[in-house]
């Protein structure tokens, strides 16, 4: 689920907690119904999640106030890293929408512009100006 607070993966198997959890938090009792995931950064704009995106490989997107980001998993831990791509600083970096299209690519709707990012391509995708 995309929330204000990061993105929270839902067990509906488990138990509520009184407390947030992190999904990476040391000796945290295993299947908590919610655990959150947050950017490194610890920016309160970075954890704001706009919108999700599971792609057809099952990779899932997420953009957020202060970026774009992909959701990895190594070793057991989760992680939001950052996509870098060549947009405005501030504003111009919330993201308001994404979209895979048929071929592959990742449309991503900023409130500076239009980003396509091609599939298996290097992070820095062409931008495509929004015309008035």
């Amino acid at each position: 689920m995309a929330t204000y607070a990061g993105l929270v993966r839902f067990n509906p198997n488990a138990q509520p907690e009184r407390r947030v959890v992190y999904a990476n938090e040391n000796g945290s009792r295993a299947g908590p119904m919610f655990r959150v995931i947050v950017p490194d950064e610890g920016d309160r704009y970075a954890r704001a999640i706009n919108v999700l995106l599971e792609d057809h490989s099952g990779v899932i997107w997420c953009g957020s106030f202060e970026g774009f980001y992909r959701l990895e998993r190594a070793q057991g831990r989760f992680a939001l890293r950052p996509i870098k791509m060549e947009m405005p600083a501030g504003e111009g970096q919330n993201i308001a929408d994404l979209l895979e299209d048929r071929c592959g690519s990742l449309w991503i709707a900023a409130y500076s512009d239009l980003y396509r990012r091609w599939p298996n391509s290097l992070p820095r995708p062409d931008r495509h100006p929004i015309q008035p």
